[in-house]
């Protein structure tokens, strides 16, 4: 089991859940991820729940990377119009 810790930092591209208007994503966000040879299975009842298997003793980064990107994008995203409404 490794632990992979870093800052996810940048812009995407997005489309606004609200208006549906493409707008820049600011991101900054930790990321936690553990990577494990194999098949994971919670023997010690520690309930991880992101992590990223992996075969052949080696790790690809790029995955794990983009996957952490894409769970950022699954949450609701607002441009800046929209935010300011939101708030209203």
């Amino acid at each position: 089991m490794v632990k992979c810790t870093g800052t996810m930092e940048g812009t995407l591209l997005h489309v606004c859940d609200r208006c549906a208007e493409s707008f820049k994503l600011m991101v900054n966000e930790d990321v936690e991820v553990f990577a494990c040879e194999g098949l994971y299975e919670d023997q010690e009842g520690e309930g991880l729940l992101n992590i990223i298997e992996f075969f052949d003793g080696s790790i690809d980064v790029d995955s794990m990377l983009q996957s952490e990107i894409e769970a950022f994008k699954s949450d609701y995203h607002y441009c800046g119009q929209c935010e300011q409404l939101k708030g209203e």
